[in-house]
C-alpha cells in the first residue's frame, strides 16, 4: 500500500473475529465494536494475534461508539437513543 507521501508500507492481519462492524474504537486494550443490529461487542485486543471477547452492550442500530474513561456512549440515531455505559468492568457493562 502507498500511503500519501509515496513510501510503501506492508500491512499484515494479526487476529480476527467474524463480526460486521459500523465503527470501532480502542481504549486501554479494550476493542468496542459497533454491530448494528448486534449492539456493541466488546474485546480485549491487548494481545492483537489472540483478540478476546468479553462481552456485549445491547444497543440495536449501534452505528458509532465512544470512550472517555471508563464511559462507552452509543449515539443509535434511528431509535432516537443515546446510551451512556460504564465500562470499568469491560466484561460486565452497565447503563
Amino acid at each position: 500500500i502507498s500511503c500519501c507521501c509515496g513510501t510503501q508500507i506492508a500491512l499484515q492481519a494479526l487476529g480476527s473475529l467474524s463480526y460486521i462492524c459500523k465503527d470501532v474504537m480502542v481504549s486501554d486494550g479494550i476493542a468496542y465494536l459497533a454491530a448494528d443490529p448486534g449492539g456493541v461487542h466488546i474485546l480485549n485486543v491487548t494481545e492483537p494475534n489472540n483478540p478476546v471477547f468479553l462481552a456485549t452492550y445491547t444497543a440495536n442500530k449501534a452505528w458509532n461508539v465512544f470512550v472517555l474513561g471508563n464511559r462507552l456512549y452509543v449515539p443509535v440515531t434511528f431509535a432516537g437513543e443515546f446510551h451512556i455505559v460504564d465500562v470499568s468492568d469491560p466484561s460486565s457493562p452497565t447503563s
